[in-house]
């Protein structure tokens, strides 16, 4: 063993044992990329010695803002009839701080529920809100859900398109404006 040792470590576990003595001490650089899975991730760095009666150590836990990678949108799978009420159901990836979620269609923002924010398991957070719609005469309406984290203002959409079945009225097919 040498005089000096220096370690690093991640979450408890030993990332890093290479270190460079010279005649005054011990270094250890330990480089890293940070990304979303370094959130409340506590890095340690261990100093050890045989003139140490017991290691030496410093520690930092990261909070790393992320935005969401993706949204994905439920409830529009099905072709429905005109008239329906239908609730479309928008879901946030992880996200820190927690994203906040915004409906569009044709271009202009509407109304929705409350965002509802859950824990994610590496300190970030999901986000999910609903869209009750009332389907109208028309073929196909797209719906636009937009996650952004408003720290980094980043974000991520999707669109989901909801099929409207056209009416038979005798000879011919009822569809509405865009139809």
């Amino acid at each position: 063993m040498s005089l000096k040792q220096v370690y690093w470590w991640k979450n408890g576990v030993q990332m890093d044992h290479s270190y460079i003595t010279d005649g005054a001490g011990a270094r250890n650089t330990l480089p890293i990329t940070v990304g979303y899975s370094d959130n409340n991730a506590v890095y340690r760095c261990q100093v050890s010695s045989r003139v140490l009666p017991q290691p030496l150590t410093a520690q930092v836990q990261f909070t790393v803002y992320f935005p969401p990678a993706y949204v994905n949108i439920t409830g529009h799978e099905m072709m429905v009839n005109s008239g329906t009420t239908l609730t479309l159901h928008c879901k946030s990836a992880n996200s820190n701080p927690s994203a906040s979620i915004s409906w569009y269609t044709g271009g202009q923002q509407v109304g929705s529920s409350p965002d509802v924010v859950v824990p994610a398991p590496n300190g970030g957070f999901i986000t999910s809100q609903n869209l009750t719609i009332t389907t109208a005469q028309m073929n196909n309406v797209d719906y636009m859900c937009q996650a952004t984290n408003l720290e980094l203002y980043e974000y991520a959409n999707a669109v989901a398109t909801v099929s409207v079945m056209c009416k038979f009225l005798g000879c011919f097919f009822v569809c509405g404006r865009n139809g």
